[in-house]
């Protein structure tokens, strides 16, 4: 990976920029795009062009700060927004964007530090920790991170309210394991203590099946699929659509 990068530097930098400061709509979805800039810059050995980019990577966190962050700390999401489709248990606090925006917080902090601005790197290290600390204290439920389900008009895309903050209190068929729970791992989020997540990774009561994982727990309701509906296990669209039609295609069985 590293030589492929230095292979083609211009065009990771020509496409950050199309993204930042180009034509590109950076929210249409979720993204970790500092985190992205700091890798890229990490493997060039050369930060030069992430302190170049840093007042928009700012302000492209800022903007979800200012629109998408709530009183407890997390910040809402639409599901399709996350480029997964629908998925069982809908919008509102998920891990996905709150990952995101913690190794965003946390690649601005490190960025700043590189161009001399401690103030700007100190602001975004508390930033990313505070955020650390909601998702493990509001989106772990004993065994998994999952998602905090709330009301979202999908169409004004604004938040609207979230009934529970509680997973006891979380409908049955919304309270539910998905995939998306082991994303805070990839980067590095969760402190030791989180790992029990990773039993349910390797059942086929839960998400293994036969040709790769479930991207929701095989024992939740409304995800039980067949073999014979999705036998190359990848998902497949049902005649219908809406939310309900997309609750049995999820299971590579």
């Amino acid at each position: 990976m590293k030589l492929w990068l230095s292979w083609y530097p211009s065009f990771w930098a020509i496409y950050f920029c199309f993204w930042l400061r180009g034509s590109g709509d950076v929210r249409s979805y979720s993204t970790w795009i500092a985190d992205a800039v700091w890798d890229y810059c990490s493997v060039l050995e050369d930060y030069g062009f992430g302190i170049e980019m840093l007042d928009d990577l700012i302000s492209n966190f800022e903007w979800w700060t200012k629109e998408h962050r709530r009183d407890n700390g997390l910040y809402w999401s639409i599901d399709d927004r996350d480029a997964m489709e629908c998925s069982i248990s809908g919008s509102g606090f998920r891990p996905t964007l709150n990952s995101y925006l913690y190794a965003d917080a946390a690649a601005i902090s490190r960025l700043a530090e590189k161009a001399g601005k401690e103030v700007t790197a100190s602001r975004f290290a508390k930033t990313a920790e505070k955020l650390k600390e909601s998702v493990q204290n509001s989106l772990w439920n004993g065994d998994f991170f999952q998602v905090i389900p709330a009301e979202i008009d999908c169409k004004e895309k604004c938040f609207i309210s979230c009934g529970t903050m509680d997973f006891e209190d979380i409908p049955a068929d919304r309270n539910v394991k998905e995939l998306i729970g082991y994303i805070p791992w990839y980067f590095n989020l969760p402190d030791a203590g989180y790992e029990k997540a990773f039993y349910y990774l390797t059942r086929e009561e839960n998400f293994l099946g036969k040709a790769g994982l479930r991207t929701a727990d095989r024992s939740q309701p409304g995800a039980a699929g067949s073999e014979a509906a999705d036998p190359g296990g990848m998902g497949v669209f049902p005649a219908g659509g809406g939310r309900d039609s997309w609750k049995n295609i999820y299971n590579p069985v």
